[in-house]
């Protein structure tokens, strides 16, 4: 469970009695098939701040690749995103999901997402499959 704590600037994980599996965390971390922002040497500037609003919008979880050298560590890094997010109109309860020190890649997410990970409703399942019906199927329009 992440929760925002006043004194602690980032949403932190918990181990508490329901936590999060691994094998539930890996299906989340998969969701997101690829990095859609990154972030280079230069650091991150409020376009960084706004994309990641929007795709958050768009996706409910993103993956953030970025260049430690820039911000000195993964926390610096999830501060400085989140506050970008937040100065363009994101929510400020923005979810850190999960940070890979050694991808150097941070999994963010909407408010709640973590708690639909945890119940099993995020991911949603996939879309049946896509059958083709014969041409004997379909009526003629008259």
């Amino acid at each position: 469970m992440l929760v925002c704590r006043r004194d602690v600037p980032i949403l932190r994980a918990q181990n508490d009695d329901n936590h999060i599996s691994d094998r539930v965390m890996e299906k989340a971390w998969r969701h997101a098939k690829k990095t859609l922002i990154s972030v280079g040497g230069k650091g991150a500037t409020i376009k960084h701040g706004n994309s990641l609003r929007q795709l958050l919008e768009d996706h409910t979880i993103v993956k953030v690749k970025v260049n430690t050298k820039s911000f000195g560590t993964m926390e610096n890094a999830v501060q400085i995103l989140r506050d970008l997010a937040v100065e363009s109109g994101a929510s400020q309860n923005i979810e850190i999901i999960q940070m890979r020190e050694k991808d150097r890649t941070i999994l963010f997410g909407l408010p709640g997402t973590s708690e639909k990970i945890e119940d099993g409703s995020f991911p949603p399942p996939p879309p049946p499959p896509w059958i083709k019906k014969d041409k004997g199927d379909v009526t003629e329009r008259s």
